[in-house]
């Protein structure tokens, strides 16, 4: 919701400045008016219009779906459980509530406002409604307020005060008369409920104020074909001023008004390639359109994110390692961790994390650990991305003193090379991807964002449905238990490189037997050929 007034807000302002630079001079009156009625409602639709082809592309070529986590077993329980012992003992922390829903009470407030002026309004305008006689001149219905100068239009009915001069009076109702076949009052009060949505937005305001101001110059442009410009000018200037001020009827007698439309009057038409300044609109909604769909990635990136939980401790270093060593190579697997479930390519890794020319000298403490930690992480990386009989075997780390005696004796020794990549194929990255794999069941579903949801919901069920949460205490563990699982859905719809990380062999294995035993995909779909995409499922469950 946030998000969204934030881009309504920034469009609408946008559309206002460009109206003031370009098109507020031009005597194209039609053409302001639809503008200014078109471009609210733009700025109301395009937050909700996201162009997959708009969005930026991956420069790595590969990113992972994070689908939401999977709950099962009693974590969701005992989280409810949680919450209302939480409830009882603590009592409602009115402070937080209204910390956490400020933009919700301070709307409504706002709201409220604003609604009780507009009835005021109403209120007023039904006074001197119900005090008005029905009178016809020039085959013109009008209502005649008595003592009154009053002269404007609310939808069909056209008011008039009895104190206006004869010869007058027949300027004022075909000019308002030229408001009620153009049912000019429509467009007020279309700005009337905005100003009660967005009662915030200066440039709502504005844009009253600017097709109030249009009403009256196509309301004078009509009556000054059938009639003398002076004469007209005359009828504004001899009437005395005093009119109710409501915002949404049409008023003839607006003081500030008056000098605008005499000056509009005497304006020279505008030369027709003034036009071309109409299109300006396009580039304006090309950049909105571009900034939805790049905002709406980077949020759903950021929100993805936000619901992944911690991933679990690194392991315990070896224990031939000196304390300083221990604590110094735990911060190093941490950070590696964290980097690759960022999602991070081995390329990336590789190029952040260590230096590859680091046989080359004598490397530091630090360096050599993180030499070590690459490699190892790449030996396993590789080994479970294989078939068991091309497995490498993996090494134990050398603590860094014995590194260096061993350097001694020999000044050329390389340290252990990587393990050749791993022979899965890459996926395209979620943000660039046209159709998303659809999962069985959701092939009616009309586009990427429906589908998505769809196909996280079958997820979840079937996770649910297969997974055996009973396992956890056959192996004897307790607490929140985390496991996670990244698969590839390949360019037929198969199920491939599924690959688990948990708290014991057996919570991977069964994670990456149900991820394997997930039905058929339609593939998904980029530059009109399938493609391998890759997904990123965390299961999370608790044991009591």
């Amino acid at each position: 919701m946030g998000l969204y007034i934030v881009q309504f807000s920034l469009f609408l302002a946008v559309f206002y400045v460009a109206y003031l630079l370009f098109l507020k001079k031009e005597t194209f009156f039609d053409y302001n008016r639809l503008y200014l009625l078109l471009t609210p409602c733009l700025a109301l639709l395009l937050p909700f219009i996201t162009l997959d082809f708009l969005r930026p592309k991956d420069s790595t070529g590969t990113a992972y779906i994070n689908l939401p986590p999977v709950l099962l077993g009693d974590f969701a329980v005992a989280a409810e459980e949680t919450q209302a012992v939480t409830h009882n003992l603590e009592g409602i922390n009115w402070t937080q509530i209204l910390w956490q829903n400020g933009f919700l009470i301070l709307y409504g407030i706002g709201f409220s406002i604003a609604f009780l002026l507009l009835i005021k309004k109403w209120n007023q305008f039904r006074k001197f409604k119900q005090s008005g006689i029905l009178k016809q001149q020039d085959g013109i219905f009008y209502s005649e307020i008595k003592n009154s100068r009053i002269a404007c239009t609310f939808y069909n009915q056209i008011f008039i005060g009895s104190e206006i001069k004869e010869k007058e009076r027949q300027h004022i109702l075909q000019h308002e008369w030229v408001h009620v076949t153009q049912n000019h009052s429509l467009d007020l009060l279309f700005f009337e409920i905005l100003k009660l949505l967005f009662w915030f937005h200066p440039a709502v305001f504005a844009y009253q104020k600017q097709i109030t101001s249009l009403h009256e110059f196509i309301a004078d442009e009509h009556v000054t074909q059938n009639t003398s410009k002076i004469n007209y000018y005359q009828s504004l200037l001899n009437v005395a001023f005093g009119t109710h001020q409501i915002s949404f009827i049409n008023q003839f007698f607006n003081h500030s008004l008056i000098k605008k439309r005499i000056v509009m009057l005497q304006k020279s038409k505008s030369a027709a390639q003034a036009k071309l300044k109409y299109l300006i609109i396009l580039p304006l909604i090309a950049a909105m359109l571009t900034y939805v769909s790049c905002t709406e990635n980077k949020e759903t990136v950021e929100t993805n994110q936000s619901e992944l939980p911690d991933p679990p401790p690194p392991p315990a270093p070896p224990a031939n390692l000196s304390q300083e060593d221990a604590q110094l190579v735990n911060e190093l697997q941490e950070e590696l961790v964290r980097m690759k479930n960022d999602g991070k390519t081995t390329k990336e890794i590789a190029k952040e994390f260590y230096d590859v020319n680091i046989h080359k000298s004598t490397p530091s403490r630090e360096n050599y650990y993180r030499s070590m930690l690459y490699m190892k992480y790449t030996y396993q990386d590789y080994n479970n991305s294989v078939d068991s009989d091309k497995k490498i075997e993996d090494f134990e780390i050398i603590p860094y003193d014995e590194y260096l005696e061993f350097r001694k004796y020999t000044k050329n020794a390389l340290l252990p090379p990587p393990p050749p990549p791993a022979t899965h194929e890459e996926g395209v990255p979620f943000s660039a991807i046209e159709t998303v794999p659809t999962y069985p069941g959701c092939d009616e579903e009309s586009n990427n964002t429906i589908r998505k949801q769809c196909f996280s919901d079958k997820i979840k069920d079937f996770v649910n449905n297969n997974f055996d949460v009973g396992l956890g205490k056959k192996l004897g563990l307790t607490g929140e238990n985390r496991v996670y699982v990244r698969f590839v859905i390949a360019k037929d719809g198969s199920i491939k490189d599924v690959q688990a990380r948990a708290p014991h062999p057996k919570l991977q294995e069964e994670a990456e037997r149900v991820v394997n035993s997930l039905p058929k995909m339609q593939p998904g779909i980029q530059n009109s050929q399938p493609v391998n995409v890759l997904y990123s499922l965390p299961i999370i469950f608790k044991i009591d």
